[in-house]
């Protein structure tokens, strides 16, 4: 005796709609923050890269061997910043 023919899943298609809806999300929104990132950089500036001083390769140090946190300039002349 052969068993009964098995019922296919129809909700397959459902789930691969939804799966290349989501994939498509993504990369509008990849494409968006890359013109974002390209409209908050100025003219002629080069994409930032991987930062020297995280990697502890080149650059050169502050006088004194002092570390300066990012965004902030170093102190003229050797004193030390108020």
């Amino acid at each position: 005796m052969t068993a009964p023919p098995r019922q296919r899943d129809h909700s397959n298609w459902a789930r691969t709609a939804i799966r290349r809806m989501i994939g498509a999300l993504r990369h509008a929104n990849e494409e968006l923050l890359h013109a974002h990132e390209a409209m908050a950089r100025p003219a002629g500036a080069s994409r930032p890269g991987p930062r020297a001083a995280a990697t502890g390769i080149g650059g050169s140090a502050p006088a004194g061997g002092a570390s300066v946190p990012p965004g902030q300039p170093a102190a003229e002349g050797g004193k030390p910043a108020a």
